[in-house]
């Protein structure tokens, strides 16, 4: 390997806390601070050999750790033993650094971009950007080197070091908004919609919209997946802040104005979002919830271009721009059955007259729940509520819920079943209790 400036950080780092760290072998000092970039890529470090080339100067850092050191869990790692371990064994910060840049310096394919972003953040005195910065040159000169060692242009992207943040990373991610209701206790049957939107919205840091006609469960899918969120580390997701934005099926910018409690003037708006997605960049998910008509919104049709995670729920099939649209189905059978007897709490279980029932409302899910609550404070058997619903001449059709329909965001239809339903209620009391369901 011809250009070794990791190497000279790597030794100018060794050489400054050797003595005060006790540690009198370069391999034993890397363990140090790569012990659990590469635990996340389940290596013990054992291959004594292995590290040895690398503080030789004569590799640069393993590939199976440097895919998980250019993450922001990786590389929060690395930064945080700088912090801990070295920086209070460093009788000069400002000397070691200063002498750590000129060895920056030498790398010639490092883009100007990120020299600045670095310099900027070696201006600062305190310990959280002094072992960024110093973890940031490392890493920077590491792929320097891959780069120059193979005769490769281009750089990586160094999102990951967060180097405009001032403060570390969160453990988990907080609202900037005020938060949505509560999710459901149990989200059922949706294990399949939440695995893809982890792997758009957390893995792929992409945009997903959720199209599906009222009442099938788009909201509650959102938060259930936010609740999940929500318990992850902020390293792990990649997502530090969330803004929860209840759409008004006006404008947007009135809708964010109003989630974000801003004081600006309407024409504004747009602006100071952009300004707030720009600081955040893709550690901010934007959740936009329960779009129905956007025939006038002009900005609404932007929404697509801010450069952050973004989730939205629509009755639409207009997919605003969005690479990726999730159309949710309807339940399975089995599913649904689960469902009905979480609220329908008798001992009763007869599956082959449910299923009759549940196949009149075409799977739909607030309706669903509707009549098991119905059925069970009317103190009504499956068989009798089956008998009524047909009486009435309730019934949906797969049509009726199905997202590929042309009139999906016309709900008509099913607020005429509705209707039918409430004609089974026997007091308007309990026409209120039934109504606490979602949509």
């Amino acid at each position: 390997m011809e250009q070794k400036n990791f190497y000279d950080a790597f030794d100018l780092l060794y050489q400054a806390v050797k003595e005060a760290l006790c540690v009198y072998q370069k391999e034993e000092f890397y363990r140090v601070l790569f012990k659990e970039v590469y635990a996340l890529a389940d290596d013990g470090m054992f291959d004594n050999d292995a590290i040895r080339k690398v503080t030789s100067g004569n590799s640069t850092i393993h590939k199976r750790a440097v895919k998980h050191l250019c993450t922001y869990e990786g590389f929060e790692c690395f930064r945080l033993n700088i912090e801990k371990v070295c920086l209070p064994k460093l009788e000069d910060k400002k000397s070691f650094v200063f002498q750590l840049w000129q060895i920056f310096e030498q790398a010639k394919n490092i883009p100007q971009e990120v020299r600045c972003q670095l310099a900027e953040c070696s201006e600062a005195d305190d310990e959280y950007q002094l072992s960024k910065v110093i973890g940031g040159i490392m890493v920077c000169l590491n792929h320097s080197d891959y780069l120059s060692a193979r005769g490769k242009g281009g750089f990586f992207d160094v999102e990951f070091m967060r180097l405009a943040a001032d403060n570390p990373l969160p453990h988990q991610p907080k609202y900037i908004t005020d938060s949505p209701d509560a999710a459901v206790e149990e989200l059922i049957g949706r294990r399949d919609d939440m695995e893809t939107l982890f792997q758009e919205i957390v893995e792929c840091k992409g945009k997903v919209l959720i199209s599906a006609v009222g009442g099938l469960g788009k909201t509650e899918l959102v938060k259930g997946f936010l609740q999940e969120l929500l318990k992850m580390d902020t390293a792990q997701s990649g997502i530090e802040v969330i803004a929860w934005v209840p759409y008004n099926n006006q404008d947007i910018r009135l809708s964010l104005k109003q989630a974000f409690h801003l004081h600006c003037d309407l024409e504004e708006v747009w602006t100071v979002i952009q300004d707030k997605v720009f600081d955040y960049g893709t550690r901010m998910l934007m959740v936009v919830d329960n779009i129905e008509s956007a025939r006038d919104d002009e900005y609404l049709k932007k929404l697509g271009e801010l450069q952050c995670r973004i989730l939205v729920t629509t009755r639409q099939k207009s997919s605003y721009g969005f690479p990726n649209v999730l159309f949710l189905q309807p339940l399975k059978m089995e599913d649904c059955r689960t469902l009905f007897y979480k609220h329908y709490i008798f001992e009763e279980r007869d599956n082959e007259i449910l299923n009759d029932v549940i196949e009149l409302t075409a799977r739909l899910t607030i309706m669903v729940v509707f009549l098991a609550k119905v059925a069970y404070l009317e103190g009504m058997s499956l068989r009798a509520l089956y008998a009524k619903l047909v009486e009435k001449g309730f019934k949906l059709s797969e049509e009726d819920v199905s997202c590929e329909h042309e009139k999906m965001q016309n709900d008509e239809t099913i607020i005429k079943q509705m209707c039918i339903l409430f004609s089974l209620v026997k007091t308007v009391m309990r026409i209120k209790r039934y109504l606490h369901i979602y949509l």
